[in-house]
């Protein structure tokens, strides 16, 4: 199931390109670096400016019923596999917001 098709998230957003490596030192001042992965990971952080309460819970009821599933995301039209890496999601209230 792909990533709702709603308003595109607005400036703020953010994307996050992460390679996990391992740091070790040895006898003589030597550093040993690897990767712990074989593959890069990509984080985004997703802001929406003023989107209607439909919007909002249409987003809400996919993060809930997708907890822990794949789905896709796509990006710069580029398809992705992803998951959430959070347990939570935030709404905040500002003047001027449609909900």
């Amino acid at each position: 199931m792909a990533y709702p098709l709603i308003p595109k998230a607005h400036q703020g957003s953010k994307t996050d390109l992460n390679i996990p490596i391992v740091k070790s030192e040895s006898e003589g001042a030597y550093t040993k670096v690897r990767r712990t992965t074989t593959k890069t990971k990509r984080t985004w952080e997703l802001r929406y400016k003023s989107i209607t309460l439909a919007n909002y819970e249409i987003l809400e009821d996919y993060f809930n019923a997708n907890q822990g599933l794949s789905f896709e995301f796509v990006s710069n039209s580029i398809t992705y596999d992803v998951i959430f890496n959070q347990d939570k999601i935030t709404k905040e209230h500002t003047s001027g917001a449609t909900y």
